[in-house]
């Protein structure tokens, strides 16, 4: 089997801490799809935690698949051919009740309106694809379990004013990130404590899965309290494409590190996987496959 295959290796500096920057080695390889960059990953790691990070759509013009819909199409199988059952989700509500819900929903298919129930922002840019992800884990028998606020805390009530832009301040925002950092660590340990296989999905925003918090607030990020505070395997896995790192790259990414994947990173076909550090990867897609 033609596995991925080392292209270019350097030493980068990446932002920690806001704008503090640290140099760490970098790889990256040319894989003929995403399919084979993730059976390269999980071959490398040996996770426990795949932690899946999108850059949030601003659209879905039905032309060019979201993230969420290439996930699902594409990644998803690939971790449920590798024991990965469970998945949890920031979109989702991370209440027992939401939870037995959607998943009496992948039973019996039932209600239609299910979304509207269990999604903390159902209107939001996260929502693209769910309807999809919904019919595939119900085919492949996955698991869905909520990484969002739970429907009565305080930060749930913020969402109208972070979306009309009234959080002028943005402290409403970064209580609601913390609040879904801190749900989707919970979700997270409360599943891997069962008995049985250690093998777990998380689908967040691009910056909470990061092991190393480039944003320096803290409470953005769970990765590091994973690779810290856990004897879990982890490995974080964003999904880009140009015209993501275009429009909202930068806010996630150190600038020398933004500038050169987009002169060395981007595919002409097939994907780059880009491996930062020991549990960090980029896969980069090429240009005008994503919806930004």
């Amino acid at each position: 089997m033609v596995e991925c295959a080392a292209v270019a290796s350097s030493q980068v500096w990446i932002r920690v801490n806001n704008n503090q920057f640290v140099e760490q080695p970098q790889t990256i390889l040319q894989c003929r799809s995403e399919e084979e960059a993730i059976a390269h990953i999980l071959k490398v790691n040996k996770p426990n935690i795949v932690a899946i990070g999108e850059t949030h759509p601003y659209t879905d013009d039905g032309k060019k698949p979201t993230t969420l819909k290439l996930f699902v199409r594409t990644i998803l199988p690939v971790l449920k051919d590798a024991g990965f059952n469970d998945l949890v989700l920031e979109m989702l509500y991370s209440d027992d009740a939401s939870n037995r819900l959607v998943n009496r929903h992948l039973q019996t298919g039932k209600p239609e309106n299910i979304l509207k129930k269990v999604m903390y922002s159902p209107n939001g840019p996260n929502q693209f694809g769910m309807e999809e992800l919904l019919i595939t884990a119900k085919e492949l028998k996955i698991n869905l379990f909520g990484g969002g606020p739970r429907i009565t805390d305080r930060e749930t009530s913020y969402i109208r004013d972070i979306r009309s832009d009234k959080d002028k301040s943005g402290n409403k925002l970064i209580a609601l990130t913390r609040r879904i950092t801190q749900r989707t660590i919970e979700k997270a340990l409360s599943l891997l404590k069962r008995p049985g296989p250690k093998k777990l999905i998380t689908y967040n925003g691009g910056y909470h899965n990061d092991v190393v918090n480039t944003f320096g607030i803290r409470g953005f990020s769970f990765g590091g309290y994973f690779t810290s505070k856990t004897k879990f395997n982890y490995v974080e896995i964003d999904l880009l494409s140009p015209e993501l790192m275009n429009s909202q790259g930068k806010d996630n990414y150190a600038y020398p590190e933004y500038e050169n994947w987009m002169k060395t990173a981007v595919p002409q076909k097939g994907v780059m996987l880009i491996k930062r550090g020991n549990s960090s990867y980029t896969i980069m897609f090429p240009a005008k496959t994503l919806v930004p």
